[in-house]
């Protein structure tokens, strides 16, 4: 573990202050602009500082994204409010076409062959991310099976996956169509395969 220390409230606000400027950073550069030197910059704190509160730069990557993806979990939540079974799914997905730059956080680290421990960082915290929000909506498809919203044969896990394709195809469809045309596209093409599944 790192040498963190964020008991006092000097401390806290010190963590807050170098975790937002993080996922500033990500958000702006990607996964390249999370460098303790960098975000030292950015926060205007000593190199020092940055050191001896994240030991190692894996740690800095790991809670920059843990922190960016519980921000894109909340907001997950907050859209589907107390929403249940396929009215769920929906409004998942209709929350993940809007939060289009997050996109390209998660594609830099899929598609990118981790050679250094900072990307197999970077990797790791995306993937663990990735398969909470596959779960969000195999949970959804599960409560749509008990509220008999489904026909019975569908496989849930598969229908998830297929529609989180579809989701994160948003970077190179906006490009080739615009980001309106992508988002329309995309989900009509959710609402095609949760229709699929569906009972009559």
């Amino acid at each position: 573990m790192g040498r963190r220390r964020w008991g006092t409230k000097r401390g806290a606000e010190t963590y807050a202050r170098v975790i937002e400027g993080g996922c500033a950073l990500l958000r702006r550069d990607g996964l390249s602009g999370l460098s303790i030197r960098g975000l030292a910059e950015a926060t205007a704190l000593s190199l020092g500082a940055m050191q001896f509160h994240f030991g190692t730069h894996d740690e800095l990557v790991r809670a920059v994204i843990r922190y960016w993806a519980g921000k894109i979990s909340e907001a997950l939540a907050a859209a589907a409010g107390e929403a249940r079974g396929l009215s769920r799914a929906w409004k998942l997905c209709e929350q993940w076409v809007r939060m289009a730059d997050q996109v390209d956080v998660v594609l830099q680290a899929l598609v990118s062959d981790p050679r250094t421990a900072q990307e197999q960082a970077a990797r790791a915290a995306v993937l663990e991310s990735l398969a909470h929000w596959v779960d969000e909506t195999v949970r959804s498809l599960r409560q749509a099976q008990l509220k008999q919203e489904l026909k019975p044969d569908t496989g849930i896990r598969a229908v998830a996956l297929e529609v989180h394709r579809l989701l994160w195809s948003r970077g190179w469809s906006a490009a080739l169509r615009g980001p309106e045309a992508a988002a329309t596209g995309i989900l009509n093409g959710a609402w095609q395969r949760l229709s699929a599944i569906a009972l009559e």
